[in-house]
């Protein structure tokens, strides 16, 4: 997958400021409930967001089983039509 020129360049510059502004070093993982704090996202559950979109879950769910080494822990902003939410699972 080819990435338009510069993108690289943008994303790093971009996850330094984040880790600045979240008073972490460059190599530290980043941690999901801090960024949607400093993004305004709120934060919900897995389960939480498969009450309003089970087959949003269900989707996911199957993503995982395929995977070869799905993580234990994972996050995605999940934009709607007036805001963003973290789901956190």
């Amino acid at each position: 997958m080819a990435l338009r020129r510069g993108f690289k360049s943008e994303a790093n510059w971009l996850a330094r400021n984040v880790r600045d502004e979240l008073g972490i070093a460059s190599h530290l993982p980043l941690c999901p409930w801090r960024l949607a704090e400093l993004l305004g996202f709120p934060v919900i559950s897995i389960s939480e967001f498969a009450e309003s979109e089970p087959d949003a879950v269900i989707y996911l769910d199957r993503q995982e089983d395929n995977a070869i080494s799905p993580p234990s822990r994972c996050s995605m902003a999940v934009p709607a039509s007036s805001f963003t939410t973290m789901v956190i699972s």
